[in-house]
């Protein structure tokens, strides 16, 4: 099913050390994302999927258009060019061209 992004929106907690999040809207965080880093032309992104229904291409979306897109309003759109997702809990990585 394709997702709907109207339906998600991205917000940061300034807590300890902050971290953004990727939520479903009115009901509960579907990605923790407690590392987004900046290194040259590369975005480290470290998430922890808290919705488990939501696979790997879901997660690329949800970060790239909500967060990175709506949220952060592209600001990283004129630096970076490939983005470094890792998986908390699998240690799986991939890596995206970022479309910015």
């Amino acid at each position: 099913m394709a997702l709907n992004f109207h339906d998600y929106s991205g917000e940061f907690y300034d807590g300890d050390e902050g971290s953004y999040f990727v939520i479903l809207r009115g009901t509960a965080d579907i990605i923790l994302i407690p590392t987004l880093e900046a290194r040259d032309d590369e975005l480290r992104c470290d998430f922890e999927l808290l919705d488990k229904t939501l696979s790997t291409d879901d997660v690329k979306s949800l970060v790239i258009v909500v967060l990175l897109g709506h949220f952060l309003l592209g600001y990283y759109a004129k630096t970076i060019k490939f983005i470094q997702f890792k998986n908390i809990a699998s240690e799986d990585e991939f890596r995206s061209v970022y479309p910015g």
